[in-house]
């Protein structure tokens, strides 16, 4: 082989081994991180929010160990709503403008219409963009630009963030006074019943605690003064006796606690799931 074939077959073979390199599929790069509204903090760490809207007073709500409460009225918060506000805190920054650059009454946040303190950071809701329909939000020292899909869910009324259940999510009932007399005490672990049912199965009692533990309202109002029918006590291993004034049971069931200004409307047949044993089911042999 001549010298200018071998010349030859070594320039092939560096052009062969450039492309290789060239075109092997290396390892892709990865993706960059996607920039959120409050950064590197940690939704963890919160413990209290304010939620304010304006013309109406600052909305308090504070986690109790794991639930969240709302500062007043005393009783625990709706969890999705909890979910909401802690995720905007994680929303993408679509945009983003140090605040210093920005005129704030051009986008609305010089009065703005929403304000959030996760402890004592603040997020301030501004306008939309009418070309991208972005929401302006004020975080810090920047102004960002989101999907906006929490402002509509924040009533400036307090009684919109109370949650739906009645009674605690760790409540422990260990009794009951009821319509008609009907009384159920825990005692050493057993149930007794005031006036004892000629027919009875710890069955049925297990269900009535059940349905008051799960119970969930259609809604939660502002307490409405008027006549009650009755008055339905449950009390609680830790939190004592909970009175509620029965105002309604027909066409739905309302039940009211006007110590902290709200009543629940239920629907039709709560009453009975919540002041009735359930039907005996007897056994076919």
């Amino acid at each position: 082989m001549s010298s200018k074939n071998r010349l030859n077959i070594s320039l092939l073979a560096v052009l062969a081994l450039l492309l290789t390199i060239t075109f092997w599929p290396g390892e892709e790069p990865a993706p960059a991180k996607a920039t959120t509204v409050a950064g590197p903090l940690d939704s963890a760490s919160i413990d209290t929010i304010t939620v304010t809207r304006r013309g109406y007073p600052g909305i308090v709500l504070h986690k109790k160990n794991q639930p969240w409460w709302l500062q007043q009225p005393a009783l625990p918060a709706k969890a999705h709503l909890i979910s909401e506000l802690l995720a905007l805190l994680g929303s993408e920054s679509l945009i983003r403008y140090p605040l210093d650059e920005i005129e704030p009454g051009q986008i609305g946040l010089e009065n703005p219409f929403l304000c959030i303190e996760y402890n004592q950071q603040h997020a301030c809701f501004g306008e939309r963009n009418p070309l991208n329909q972005l929401r302006y939000l004020q975080f810090g020292e920047q102004v960002h630009m989101i999907y906006d899909t929490l402002s509509h869910q924040l009533s400036g009324e307090a009684h919109d963030y109370v949650s739906l259940k009645l009674l605690p999510d760790d409540a422990h009932i260990t009794a009951l006074t009821l319509v008609d007399d009907l009384v159920l005490k825990k005692s050493d672990g057993i149930w007794h019943l005031t006036p004892p049912p000629e027919n009875y199965s710890a069955d049925q009692t297990q269900q009535l605690i059940n349905n008051w533990q799960q119970t969930q309202a259609l809604v939660v109002a502002p307490y409405q003064p008027t006549d009650s029918e009755a008055t339905l006590q449950v009390t609680l291993e830790k939190q004592g006796t909970i009175a509620f004034e029965l105002i309604s049971s027909d066409p739905e069931l309302i039940i009211a606690r006007p110590e902290l200004g709200i009543q629940y409307h239920l629907s039709e047949g709560s009453l009975s799931r919540l002041t009735r044993l359930p039907a005996l089911e007897i056994e076919s042999e």
